[in-house]
């Protein structure tokens, strides 16, 4: 197996550490340490935390969007559609858990930050899936497929039902979850199925 170039080791290196202590707990020499190598090279790449930062945190937030843009491009239903964004969604949680944590620490701590970052991704020509996404659900109420509802409604009940149970996985786990012998992963599995049929269920006509 090839072995990862050093820039590919410091981005993993950098992602970790990010995701885990957020921007402002983030030190060079612990991200230096990560990728196993002295501060003065990882300097040579990154001169400044910030400056790594930029380049991390876009091509973390881009995998979603340009997943969703490539369904959004098929020739399916909106209601298919959806289906895989929902899939998609909570696939991209269960794999990166500790991006909820990271997100929300940032909105906290640095909005400004992390607000021009999505804009920046999101206002990519290839990953500006909510004007896609807009448009599509506009086009389904004009032609009568769907319940009137404004498309940004509807994008937002979409990304929240999807988000809440990683967000209270500590609720989900210790007081709903608690004596029903199901575990989160089991729950989640169960709950995906049960996202589609319900948003599906209120913007049918």
């Amino acid at each position: 197996m090839e072995s990862k170039s050093t820039e590919e080791k410091i981005f993993d290196a950098a992602y970790r550490e990010f995701v885990e202590k957020g921007y402002e707990g983030a030190r060079m020499q612990s991200i230096a340490d990560r990728a196993g190598i002295n501060k003065a090279l990882l300097h040579y790449y990154y001169r400044a935390k910030d400056k790594l930062f930029d380049a991390v945190v876009p091509r973390i937030i881009s995998q979603l969007p340009i997943g969703i843009n490539n369904i959004l491009e098929k020739d399916y239903p909106i209601e298919q559609k959806i289906e895989e964004i929902v899939h998609l969604y909570i696939g991209f949680l269960k794999k990166n858990p500790l991006i909820v944590r990271f997100v929300l620490r940032e909105l906290l701590n640095g909005p400004d930050r992390l607000a021009r970052i999505f804009l920046e991704v999101l206002g990519q020509k290839d990953t500006n899936v909510i004007a896609r996404l807009t448009e599509i659900i506009e086009k389904e109420v004009q032609a009568g497929n769907i319940i009137p509802i404004k498309p940004e409604q509807l994008i937002i009940n979409i990304i929240s039902l999807c988000v809440f149970p990683f967000i209270g996985r500590f609720l989900v786990e210790n007081i709903i979850l608690k004596n029903t012998g199901t575990d989160f992963d089991e729950f989640m599995k169960d709950r995906e199925k049960e996202l589609v049929a319900f948003i599906l269920n209120a913007i049918k006509r």
